[in-house]
């Protein structure tokens, strides 16, 4: 029986790739756990002072018939009125009122923007178009 030729002289080499993945799949399980991990803190907070309930402004709703009529909160107005009325009802807190116009499909798209604009000029800064579905 022969034996294998075995040198002294060579140095023995450490394999470090089994090393690697398992660090690699505990580095995955930790970016996966870490976004979970929630960090809470218990604090006591204090009581407010104020008692009024705060209450939104009701929309200011302002319908345009196909026969070019307005309708201001379902009161008809007539167009001479209808800047002032406007403006009244923009006058201080009511400009953060969202207004919502409703126009007949039927009506000239300039007739729509001239109401728009009333509403803009009043001072109103939400004024949306409602539609159909």
């Amino acid at each position: 029986m022969r034996l294998p030729n075995f040198e002294w002289d060579e140095e023995p080499q450490l394999n470090i790739t089994p090393l690697v993945d398992v660090m690699l799949v505990l580095l995955a399980i930790l970016m996966v756990a870490a976004p979970v991990v929630i960090y809470t803190e218990d604090i006591a907070l204090p009581k407010g002072s104020a008692q009024v309930k705060f209450e939104p402004l009701k929309e200011l709703r302002l319908a345009m018939r196909a026969d070019g009529s307005v309708l201001i909160d379902g009161e008809i107005v007539s167009n001479e009125q209808l800047a002032t009325r406007l403006a009244q009802a923009g006058a201080g807190e009511g400009r953060n009122r969202s207004v919502v116009i409703m126009a007949d499909k039927g009506l000239r798209y300039e007739q729509v923007i001239e109401l728009l604009t009333l509403a803009k000029r009043a001072g109103f800064t939400k004024v949306s178009l409602a539609t159909d579905g």
